[in-house]
Parts: C-alpha cells; structure tokens; sequence
C-alpha cells in the first residue's frame, strides 16, 4: 500500500490519477466509458487534461474503479473539488477501539465476544497465538 501513496504522490492532475487507477484495475477506456455512461472520446479528453470532470462524473468513476474512499477523496482534490469522505488518524480518539481490539488483551475480548462465551479462553488464545515451533 506504500507504494500506492508514493506513485499517487506524483499525480498532479485528475487525469494522471484516473489513467493509474484505470490500468491498475487492468479497464480499458471502452469498458470504464461504458460503466460510466460516457464516451470514450471524453474519458480520453479527461485523462489527457483536455476536459475537466463534473463532481459526479470523478465520483462514479471512483466507484466504478472501486477505489477505497482515501483514494476516492485524492480524486476529488486533484479534480479540484472539495473531498467528500471523512478521514479520522489513527491515534484519533474515534479510533480507541480499533486501537484496543488491535492489543493482545483486545484481540482475546473481541474473539471471546464474537463467539459469544462459547470456547474456552484458553483454546482461542491458542488460536490467536502463533506456535514458536
């Protein structure tokens, strides 16, 4: 995913993005032009700077593309509009749970309640902590 960051990184236009995300989801323009609902002649004028994207447009290309919604929110930058998704940092106080669940302690809790009580404390420990052997 590092990866992903750095090459969006040097995406400066709308265009560049879309022409990354389009062949790393292996579409040619035919077939995101038809899932979409437009040409392919103006999906090749956005990906080449010639047109500017509508809100809506960069949105259900986003969706067709299936881009995570960090992904989904650069798109809408670089096409110069506002983001849409909001976005909390890890160390967030919206994201102690996700912190505590991630804890070795956590991890037993949220097992022990997704089974509801049911297996023996020792037996999903054993599940959860890999054998040194």
């Amino acid at each position: 995913m590092q990866n992903f960051i750095e090459i969006q990184r040097k995406h400066e236009s709308a265009g560049s993005f879309l022409r990354f995300w389009r062949k790393h989801n292996r579409m040619s323009q035919m077939d995101l032009a038809l899932e979409v609902g437009i040409s392919t002649k103006h999906l090749s004028f956005v990906e080449t700077g010639r047109s500017t994207p509508s809100r809506s447009l960069v949105l259900d290309m986003a969706q067709s593309l299936k881009l995570p919604l960090r992904y989904r929110n650069s798109f809408l930058k670089a096409a110069g509009y506002a983001s849409e998704f909001g976005e909390e940092p890890f160390n967030g106080k919206k994201m102690e749970i996700v912190r505590q669940s991630l804890q070795p302690d956590g991890m037993l809790k949220v097992t022990w309640n997704l089974c509801g009580g049911m297996m023996d404390k020792t037996l999903i420990s054993y599940l959860l902590i890999p054998d040194p052997y």
